[in-house]
Formats: structure tokens, sequence, C-alpha cells
């Protein structure tokens, strides 16, 4: 069943899967900031254009000699991207919006298993903090290199945007005035 407000719990953790910040997202507060709201809109329009499927987005970084790429796999029971900056590899963001407890759990433990497999290739001991987590709708960022506070910020800020453009597309479908050329 549908959650009955528009909001999302939005987590980060480290790259062994340890939680290291949490807060409630509001679709309503997110569309009110005009640069989030252009990056919403912006992943709706490939959502609405691909989904299910795969899409790329691109969006430059002040002073727009770099950008962050996004490749999104978009399905119904979870969304996965992998979130590059300067070419390399910065974090992942997973979207668990818990419309199917089963197919949720699948996707919960497939992401366990790589934070447990990249803790072994790094001699690390892996923190299971994402498997306590229930609240739904979910977003997991799991970041895999340091930033300095705005870019950090950038990232932060459009994996949101892509978090409330899925979760609306998926479960809330308020109307974002979109148009689709």
């Amino acid at each position: 069943m549908p959650p009955a407000t528009d909001k999302f719990l939005a987590v980060a953790l480290s790259w062994s899967g340890k939680l290291y910040f949490q807060r409630r997202q509001d679709l309503q507060v997110l569309l009110s900031a005009p640069i989030v709201r252009g990056h919403i809109l912006q992943f709706a329009q490939h959502l609405q254009k691909s989904f299910p499927g795969k899409f790329q987005v691109s969006i430059p970084v002040e002073p727009r000699t770099q950008t962050i790429r996004f490749e999104v796999f978009a399905t119904p029971n979870v969304c996965w991207a992998q979130i590059s900056y300067e070419g390399q590899p910065a974090c992942y963001g997973l979207l668990f919006p818990g419309l199917d407890q089963h197919l949720d759990s699948l996707a919960m433990e497939a992401t366990d298993k790589a934070i447990i497999e990249d803790c072994r290739h790094q001699n690390a001991t892996p923190s299971h903090d994402l498997n306590s987590i229930k609240d739904r709708p979910l977003m997991a960022s799991i970041t895999y290199r340091e930033f300095d506070e705005p870019i950090n910020n950038t990232l932060w800020g459009t994996q949101n945007s892509l978090a409330a453009a899925y979760f609306n597309w998926l479960i809330w479908k308020r109307p974002l005035d979109i148009s689709i050329t």
C-alpha cells in the first residue's frame, strides 16, 4: 500500500555499509528549490520515456567544466544508479519503493552481498546497517569517494532528485507539469 504522504527516507552509507546520515525528504519541499526541481523534472522525463529500463543523464557541476553522470536502471521494484564524477565512480544510489516486500528483500540481499564483496577485497569488516532500515520508500546512497562540500551537496541533491522523480512515478503520482517533446 502506498504511503499517505509524498515523503521518503534518504540515507547515506560508507562503502563498507556503515550508516552515517539520514533525513526524511518531502517532494513538495524538494520541488520548491529551483535547481532541484529542474533535476527532478529531468529525471521524470527520462522515466516517462524509458520506464522500465535504462537511461543516462549528465548534470553539469559549477563552474560547468565537470559533470556528474548517472547510469540508471529503473524497474517497478528497485532503481539502481551508478553515479560518476570526473569519469570515476563516486557512489551508488539505490531506491527501494517497498511495493513488493519479497522483491524488496531480494534487492536488499543483493546490495548487502555487493558490500560484503567490496569489503572482502579491501580486507575490511562490513557493516550491515542498510538491512536494519525498514522505512519505505527508501533512497540509499553508498559513497565510494570523499569530495569537498560543494560536490557532496550536488551529489546528494541530484540523488534526492532521482529518488523524488522515481517515487512520484511509481507511488505518489503527483503532477509535475512535465512536457516531453
